[in-house]
């Protein structure tokens, strides 16, 4: 487990959801807010999971900040209107992933985007 994911999502039984796919694999950290996200980027995850909707921001806002630690990242939304997966990528996304998310599409990418 020498890895580390933050997973920004104010879903908690989502997280939930996905800490049990990932929980054994990494390091996992879980915000809720963008607040929470960002004082949690000192924890220096590699890799950051982020839903586009929270509580208190767009997602959106967030990528190109959280891409400045030298995390990758990870969008995860029901959110997939064209030009939102396109704005994702050009601010830094590294892979885009549509909910429901399947746990082999999710471990895929994960392995994936850590390895680049």
């Amino acid at each position: 487990m020498d890895k580390r994911i933050l997973i920004v999502e104010d879903s908690v039984t989502l997280y939930e959801t996905i800490r049990g796919y990932l929980d054994h694999m990494y390091e996992i950290f879980h915000a809720t807010t963008g607040r929470e996200a960002i004082a949690l980027l000192a924890k220096k995850p590699d890799l950051i999971l982020l839903d586009l909707n929270l509580p208190d921001t767009h997602g959106l806002k967030m990528i190109e900040h959280m891409k400045e630690t030298g995390a990758k990242l990870i969008v995860l939304t029901g959110e997939t209107k064209s030009e939102t997966v396109a704005t994702a990528i050009q601010r830094g996304a590294d892979d885009f992933i549509a909910k429901p998310v399947s746990p082999l599409r999710l471990k895929s990418s994960i392995a994936k985007t850590l390895a680049k």
